[in-house]
């Protein structure tokens, strides 16, 4: 915001993809709100989506949204996605393994070691990555509906 601005409070995404998706330690499970705690001791914590998870405003507009866009075939759209990606960029992501030898490897001191370490190719990845976005949809599909 600014005095110049348009005069509504603006943030950046909340989310963090290098933290997302079950990688981070202490985040591997597909469940709760986890940038809505309001522990304001939390390192990385966004107080205004904190604020927002409070307000049944907010809910009730999330849940709208996120339940049009499953209506939209988002499920199917997003598996398709990643098989289609896995598979037609095999050979680049093979490439990038062997160009910065990162594969299973841990790199970022915040991400759990024993699911990075189980992938033995770019598919085991993109396989996690499905199973844990669909245990996701499924929790947010109970936890909006």
């Amino acid at each position: 915001m600014s005095a110049t601005g348009n005069k509504k409070l603006t943030f950046e995404a909340p989310w963090d993809f290098d933290n997302g998706f079950g990688m981070k330690e202490g985040f591997e499970e597909a469940t709760g709100f986890a940038s809505a705690n309001n522990d304001t001791t939390m390192r990385g914590l966004n107080p205004w989506l904190a604020l927002c998870y409070q307000s049944d405003w907010f809910m009730r507009l999330a849940a709208d949204k996120w339940f049009e866009l499953i209506g939209k075939g988002l499920i199917d759209r997003m598996n398709a996605l990643i098989d289609v990606v896995t598979e037609e960029y095999a050979t680049y992501f093979a490439r990038n393994y062997e160009k910065w030898d990162n594969l299973n490897k841990v790199v970022d001191y915040i991400m759990n070691s024993d699911i990075v370490s189980k992938y033995k190719t770019h598919a085991d990845a993109a396989a996690y990555l499905k199973g844990w976005l669909n245990k996701r949809i499924d929790w947010l599909n109970e936890a909006f509906g």
